[in-house]
């Protein structure tokens, strides 16, 4: 038996073997194309050796444009600017879960909550600001809204707002339904999962999912941002920002432009959250190291 699917009947001349991987070669140019061109709309750096990923990632935008090489796709995402957002969510990696790097939230839950709720009362302020500022699919916004709305249980303290944006706008699609798979169960604590999860089967779907309850959904928002873009703001000052295993895409240089914008976006007294894999030392003279991968911001 043949094991290439071959779309002829398109007079596209692509190909794929049983695995959906392209059989168009990739030439050397074309890859360094599409790696400058991903730099240039988000600063990701493409290591050379990730020519066989970029190859098969952008493979299906030539199929559904029923485009016959890579330089004729090239071409066509140089000159149209709608195909920038297809083209930045084939190449953008992907990978996080609830409570990722656990730590993160402790330190939250026995440490800064604590002092939020004595500046709180000092100063009577309404509503703490949260950024996950690559949020991905949406986990880390909600792990961040299930553990400040169980600490308010139980220490009665002000009400709550989560800013999540990515640059991917198919994973905040995922994040704005709050819909997962049901393997999530594992990742999330029994405590939080009773009060902040319900099990339900998506409209059109045989199978059974998770849904983000709508109690914690009513506190977060979600929208496109592109981190290296110095004409996109966000119009609030965060009390907590998170970062986590971004900047390792980023060259240094793009690091001082994408930790400036955030410093700039964080009150005084709050905190950024990055991955515990990255660093960023002498980057900003208003940022204190306080624990691994947290820095508090001084002045």
């Amino acid at each position: 038996m043949d094991r290439k699917n071959r779309i002829d009947s398109n007079n596209t001349g692509i190909s794929a073997n049983s695995a959906g991987t392209s059989e168009i070669p990739l030439k050397n140019e074309e890859f360094a194309f599409f790696c400058d061109f991903i730099f240039k709309l988000s600063g990701i750096l493409i290591d050379s050796s990730k020519k066989v990923m970029v190859q098969n990632r952008l493979y299906k935008r030539l199929r559904e444009l029923r485009l016959s090489s890579y330089a004729a796709y090239a071409e066509f995402v140089k000159k149209n600017s709608e195909e920038h957002r297809h083209f930045i969510n084939a190449l953008t990696t992907n990978k996080t879960n609830f409570f990722r790097e656990s730590q993160h939230f402790d330190f939250l839950k026995n440490v800064y909550f604590k002092e939020y709720l004595a500046t709180h009362r000092a100063e009577n302020k309404a509503t703490l600001y949260a950024w996950s500022a690559a949020c991905s699919a949406g986990q880390e916004v909600y792990t961040l809204a299930m553990i400040y709305n169980e600490f308010i249980q139980h220490n009665p303290g002000p009400d709550y707002r989560i800013l999540g944006t990515d640059i991917d706008t198919s994973m905040l699609d995922i994040a704005d339904k709050g819909i997962y798979p049901l393997d999530i169960k594992a990742e999330i604590p029994p405590n939080y999962f009773l009060s902040s999860v319900e099990k339900v089967r998506p409209e059109g779907s045989n199978d059974y999912s998770y849904q983000i309850s709508t109690a914690l959904k009513e506190k977060v928002k979600f929208r496109q941002f592109n981190l290296i873009n110095d004409q996109e703001r966000v119009p609030i000052q965060f009390d907590i920002i998170f970062l986590r295993n971004v900047l390792i895409y980023f060259p240094r240089e793009v690091i001082v432009r994408v930790i400036t914008k955030l410093v700039s976006h964080l009150n005084i007294g709050g905190y950024l959250f990055i991955g515990h894999s990255e660093s960023i030392a002498d980057i900003s003279e208003h940022l204190k190291s306080v624990a691994p991968a947290v820095y508090k911001k001084v002045r």
